[in-house]
């Protein structure tokens, strides 16, 4: 096992060699290594203290024999569901933005067929009292991220301030280039919110405590697994979210219970995170976490210009602008296209609240990579960087159904963006359910703010919850 969230059975393995080739070439971790000739040939992890794992499960989703799998939390789900009348204890699953058209292929549908429906509906009947969606979670993420933003660019902080939503890619920083955890954002990542939300805010409208509420995320990534375990994903000495499965297990498990899934009746998710905006759903494709943040800070901008301050956005208010009106790039209007698409690096300048700011979009580790360097070598200058650690974004992750291709991926992709585009509400400070929360949980209380939805890192891991911004 790689620290507990990627296993690797030698047995299954044919020496084929691809793992080593992906994680090298593809992902530049290099973590796999092939020793020996002829028929001693042998695959095995490396023993180098200058390479590690990043957890990110691309050598998952490109072994052809499943030699290599991410480790299983199926198995706990359904010893917590089977036990939820004894245990007492509220079940909540949530669904990342890009699962809902990506599953459908476990079942021979349509690439980007959306399931939110079906997801939704199976998760009931497995057993789990309240289905959330992450895209929610990812409202917050935009939220507090276009804040810290902006703090950033007024700050005059050292640029680039980098995305954190994706694990593998913290892991990456920390490891191998750690003299720029400094410029990583402090906001948790969507299902972190999302859990965290669902564990304070709805546990307390519910009448429970957080330790009566057990989350389970249903995520495209291997890598969730490792973040759940770190103790800043914490509260009050218990873990924000309690199991991470990943698209393929959760697959399983409904095999398992005999679930037919395309044949469920559609049903709806439950409120205060069923209702997600058009940015928070574009999460799962890469450029959507900068593309959302971007919306909410221009509309932020400009209420600052207009009120002087950012205090009718700590406190929830659906601030109508006056002077300065919603800009198209604040409502969404305008599609940040230069952001979106297959390419491993995509570069942009673009206008938010009359800013110019200079943005790239990287996915893939190994390409983020090559802009570090590039960064480090002073051959470019960025104020904000998105990184996600698989091709693609989360659209590609590892716990993603298998086979994956550009095509595929783009297919999923567009899928997300489709549904954004015939959304009303899309951009985060547009989600009533959402502002609700400012205004009615967090409203003169800073300091939660600050411990519920940022965290912060060191070199070996998050190893603090609360930093200023």
């Amino acid at each position: 096992r790689f620290g507990n969230f990627i296993q690797f059975d030698s047995s299954k393995c044919i020496d084929c060699g691809i793992c080593t080739e992906v994680c090298r070439d593809q992902q530049t971790c290099d973590f796999y290594q092939t020793v020996n000739k002829g028929y001693q040939t042998q695959t095995k992890p490396t023993d180098q203290q200058n390479k590690d794992c990043a957890y990110c499960g691309q050598c998952v989703v490109h072994c052809p024999v499943g030699a290599v799998q991410g480790v299983p939390h199926w198995q706990f789900v359904e010893e917590l569901i089977k036990n939820k009348k004894t245990s007492g204890k509220t079940l909540v699953a949530q669904i990342a933005p890009s699962i809902r058209v990506s599953i459908g292929e476990e079942y021979n549908l349509a690439y980007g067929q959306i399931t939110t429906g079906q997801l939704a509906a199976s998760m009931r009947v497995l057993g789990f009292d309240a289905v959330f969606d992450v895209s929610a979670g990812a409202d917050f993420t935009s939220y507090e991220e276009a804040r810290e933003l902006i703090h950033w660019l007024e700050a005059k902080k050292d640029r680039p301030m980098f995305t954190a939503c994706c694990p593998a890619w913290v892991k990456f920083v920390e490891f191998y280039y750690p003299e720029f955890i400094s410029h990583l954002t402090t906001t948790r990542s969507p299902h972190i919110h999302s859990a965290i939300i669902a564990k304070t805010y709805w546990a307390e409208l519910m009448g429970k405590k957080p330790q009566d509420v057990m989350v389970v995320s249903i995520m495209p990534c291997t890598a969730k697994k490792q973040e759940i375990s770190l103790i800043t994903q914490r509260y009050q000495r218990l873990p924000i979210v309690d199991y991470v499965v990943t698209t393929r297990e959760y697959a399983y498990l409904l095999r398992r219970a005999k679930i037919d899934f395309p044949k469920l009746e559609s049903k709806e998710l439950d409120n205060p995170l069923g209702n997600p905006s058009g940015a928070g759903i574009i999460y799962g494709a890469s450029g959507g976490v900068m593309e959302s943040a971007l919306r909410s800070a221009d509309y932020m901008l400009r209420v600052k210009k207009e009120t002087g301050s950012l205090k009718p956005i700590i406190n929830g208010e659906n601030y109508q602008l006056t002077k300065n009106k919603y800009s198209p790039v604040s409502q969404g209007r305008i599609e940040f296209k230069q952001v979106r698409g297959q390419q491993g690096i995509k570069e942009a300048v673009v206008n938010i609240g009359g800013k110019n700011l200079r943005v790239a979009v990287v996915s893939g580790l190994g390409n983020a990579r090559k802009l570090i360097e590039n960064i480090k070598a002073k051959k470019c200058q960025y104020d904000y960087v998105e990184v996600m650690a698989c091709p693609g974004g989360c659209i590609g992750g590892g716990g993603q159904p298998v086979p994956v291709s550009a095509e595929i991926r783009a297919q999923r992709a567009a899928a997300l963006y489709n549904l954004d585009q015939n959304l009303a509400m899309r951009a985060a400070h547009e989600n009533e359910s959402l502002l609700a929360v400012y205004r009615d949980y967090f409203k003169g209380r800073q300091k939660l703010i600050e411990q519920l939805m940022h965290c912060q890192y060191n070199v070996a891991s998050r190893t603090g919850y609360v930093k200023k911004f």
